[in-house]
């Protein structure tokens, strides 16, 4: 039998959301709700069980509660933008991948989210470069050595022209 341990059941919660099975996971996330565990963990697990059945505001409103009580949630700050974005609100959804980044960049410089920015910005606008150039320069002080420079989508003279197309970039835990 599956460990009673709420981090445990997340996790299985979210491998039947990436395997497609939308029933056991919303299973395993009634289960995790039932436990004396952090609120936050479940309201991340909610979110991704609304993502899974299209609730994206839904999902939104869970992210911004778990970024209420944790401010420095990445993972939720991330996937708060992608249903910003599936909400046709562009703007809000740059605004959070911005606040996140830019108010603790030694912590919040993930590649994952840097990417995700990236594709926001270019579509956003088709002069986006010198919003790149200023979040490579964070890339460069606060990223690392292995951070891979590649996901800011960056060419000589502006933008990539297929980054509109891209798909964002999924984090979670």
């Amino acid at each position: 039998r599956y460990s009673r341990d709420a981090h445990c059941r997340s996790l299985l919660c979210r491998l039947n959301l990436h395997m497609g099975d939308l029933c056991q996971a919303e299973s395993v996330l009634k289960e995790v709700e039932a436990m004396d565990c952090d609120q936050c963990l479940k309201w991340m697990n909610a979110a991704f069980v609304a993502i899974g059945r299209g609730q994206s505001g839904v999902a939104a409103d869970l992210f911004t509660a778990v970024l209420k009580r944790d401010p420095r949630n990445v993972v939720a700050a991330n996937n708060q933008a992608l249903c910003l974005l599936y909400q046709c609100q562009l703007a809000k959804a740059i605004e959070c991948l911005e606040d996140l980044i830019y108010s603790n960049p030694q912590d919040n410089v993930h590649e994952s989210v840097v990417f995700n920015l990236c594709t926001l910005y270019d579509l956003h606008s088709e002069s986006s470069a010198a919003k790149k150039r200023m979040l490579h320069d964070l890339v460069e002080r606060f990223g690392g050595d292995t951070f891979a420079t590649g996901v800011l989508k960056m060419r000589e003279g502006g933008s990539t022209s297929s980054a509109a197309s891209s798909a964002l970039a999924s984090t979670s835990k």
